[in-house]
């Protein structure tokens, strides 16, 4: 099961740039967006008012893969994690997202 993700940027050509370098990058598929804070909000309360114990089943589901991942600390492979993120591939998207970051002011 893949992570998922809610972005919340105001700008859409930021938004679209970091959802596709998460996708591209990490896997992370996006499961929502919102433009402002306000609408981050408004969906979460929504997922307040669902119920609970159907959400907490959700939820351990949706983090099973994490808790999987880290229920072996010493089968982690740190190294291949950073090479992957000091990969040129993955310089070069950060490179331009921090660019991009920097010319909104």
């Amino acid at each position: 099961m893949a992570l998922k993700a809610f972005v919340v940027e105001d700008n859409l050509s930021i938004r679209d740039s970091l959802i596709e370098a998460l996708s591209e990058l990490t896997g992370i598929a996006t499961c929502g967006v919102a433009g402002n804070e306000k609408a981050a909000v408004a969906w979460l309360t929504d997922l307040l008012k669902l119920p609970p114990h159907a959400m907490m089943e959700t939820r351990r589901v949706a983090r099973a893969d994490i808790a999987a991942m880290f229920a072996d600390p010493a089968a982690l492979s740190v190294d291949d994690i950073l090479a992957v993120w000091n990969s040129p591939e993955a310089q070069s998207v950060l490179h331009a997202l921090v660019a991009r970051l920097k010319s909104k002011g």
